[in-house]
């Protein structure tokens, strides 16, 4: 996978970090729930990946993080919930898969 993608003009580093890294990116007094695979970060330009992930789990990671840079630079983000959000990049990430499959 590339080091870096381009969203909207911007480009942004792709990082592979340690789960354990990656729960406090962004977080740093680990308020946030759950276990996270993926986080972008808008205000630094860096996506960061689970490194454990298989391959077909980080580009669907990355798809769904791709997803979250999209409604935040298209400025949709504050028409939805967080819930709605999330369930938006599960439904890009997937999409993005199928179309590789279909060699789209």
């Amino acid at each position: 996978m590339k080091n870096t993608i381009t969203v909207c003009g911007r480009d942004y580093s792709i990082e592979f970090l340690p789960k354990e890294d990656l729960q406090s990116v962004g977080d740093p007094d680990n308020e946030t729930s759950g276990t996270r695979i993926g986080y972008c970060d808008f205000i630094t330009g860096s996506i960061y990946i689970d490194e454990s992930l298989d391959e077909y789990m980080a580009r669907t990671t990355l798809a769904h993080e791709v997803a979250h840079l999209l409604i935040d630079t298209l400025g949709v983000n504050n028409f939805f919930t967080e819930d709605q959000i999330e369930s938006i990049c599960d439904i890009a990430a997937q999409t993005h898969e199928a179309m590789i499959k279909k060699g789209i």
